[in-house]
């Protein structure tokens, strides 16, 4: 779990990584790929986490690390993952789910 929080970044769904973060990111080697997790909350709502990994499976790891940002608004600690999809390439397989994600600003 160590690797994975060292090799896997989350990133709060409030920050948006500007070019100059990016070029800090590969200065570091940081994660290249970028993932957006449905988790349950302990809430018990649906939440949103994105993270920064190397590959599906550290995102999961590192998905629960964090608060996710829930369905409805708010935070809470995230519980168990639900999907991870790589960010503009998939669809969460929730249509409903998708829709909130894809309402977020980016």
């Amino acid at each position: 779990m160590a690797t994975t929080t060292i090799k896997a970044t989350l990133v709060v769904l409030a920050l948006c990584l500007s070019g100059q973060a990016l070029a800090q990111a590969a200065k570091y080697n940081l994660p290249k790929r970028h993932f957006a997790c449905e988790v349950s909350t302990r809430d018990g709502v649906a939440g949103l986490v994105l993270v920064q990994a190397d590959t599906r499976t550290l995102a999961e790891e590192a998905a629960l690390v964090g608060a996710a940002y829930k369905v409805g608004g708010g935070t809470s600690p995230a519980t168990r993952v639900i999907e991870c999809i790589e960010r503009g390439k998939e669809r969460f397989k929730d249509g409903y789910f998708h829709e909130f994600y894809i309402s977020l600003p980016k």
